[in-house]
C-alpha cells in the first residue's frame, strides 16, 4: 500500500518551523518591550506567532503520530537521545 503525501500539512509544518525560528531570533535578541512603537509591535508579533508555531508543530506531529505504532525500541532511543543532549547542555553551560 502506497502512502499518500499530505502536502498541505507539510506546508503548514514548514510555516510552523519558520515561525519557531523567528521566535528564537526575537527571544535571543533580548529586545526590551518598554514602550509601544511600530518596531516593538513587529517584534512582539514575531514573538507571539513563534509561540503559535510551537503549538502548530506539536499538533501536526500528533496528527502524524496517531497512526504510528508504539515501539519500545523507539522509546529507549528517545530516552537515550534526550539524556545525551541534556548532559551535553550541562557540560557546555559549565564551560
Amino acid at each position: 500500500m502506497k502512502k499518500e503525501r499530505k502536502s498541505n500539512i507539510e506546508l503548514l509544518r514548514i510555516i510552523a518551523i519558520i515561525l519557531i525560528i523567528s521566535f528564537h531570533y526575537v527571544f535571543k535578541s533580548n529586545f526590551k518591550f518598554e514602550e509601544l512603537t511600530i518596531n516593538s509591535f513587529i517584534v512582539k508579533s514575531f514573538y507571539m506567532f513563534g509561540e503559535l508555531g510551537v503549538n502548530l508543530f506539536i499538533l501536526i506531529t500528533g496528527y502524524f503520530m496517531v497512526s504510528g505504532k508504539f515501539s519500545i525500541k523507539k522509546l529507549i532511543c528517545l530516552i537515550l537521545e534526550v539524556n545525551f543532549y541534556h548532559t551535553l547542555s550541562i557540560i557546555i553551560e559549565k564551560n
